[in-house]
């Protein structure tokens, strides 16, 4: 089986990376082909490629933060966050064998504007620049820059 994980998380720090790592193991030891995406503040984005994405029998998103659901339209789909993925990947891997369904076709004319995220089973279009990075704005508030 062919699987394309992707996480993401307000602050990209270390849960993205940890959930990422926990999910692609227990992929591999089922004997999985693994193919990582992190959308991380820390990274530069690297969306995977086209081939992988055709090849891909699954897509497991573990996100905290509005991720573009769009170019998965046909695939099987499994949503979580985070925090789960990163606590019980070999669940999360399971549960998403079992009950990924087919994610079906977004909004007509997605002009590439915003991120279209899929909220609680209807797509949601989300900028860059608002509920997504006002998140990440109070997660960090707390955090000292002096240096």
């Amino acid at each position: 089986m062919k699987v394309i994980v992707i996480t993401a998380c307000p602050s990209g720090v270390a849960t993205t990376f940890l959930a990422s790592r926990g999910l692609a193991r227990a992929a591999t030891q089922r004997g999985w082909s693994v193919a990582v995406e992190m959308h991380s503040q820390l990274e530069p984005f690297v969306p995977v490629d086209g081939a992988t994405l055709a090849a891909a029998d699954l897509v497991i998103v573990a996100a905290s933060a509005p991720v573009d659901l769009s170019r998965f339209v046909g695939k099987r789909v499994w949503r979580t966050s985070t925090g789960v993925a990163l606590k019980k990947s070999n669940q999360t891997i399971r549960e998403a064998l079992e009950q990924a369904k087919v994610l079906e076709g977004g909004p007509a004319g997605h002009d590439g504007g915003g991120w279209l995220t899929l909220e609680n089973g209807a797509w949601e279009r989300t900028s860059r620049s608002g509920r997504w990075a006002q998140e990440t704005k109070r997660r960090w508030s707390g955090f000292s820059r002096s240096g």
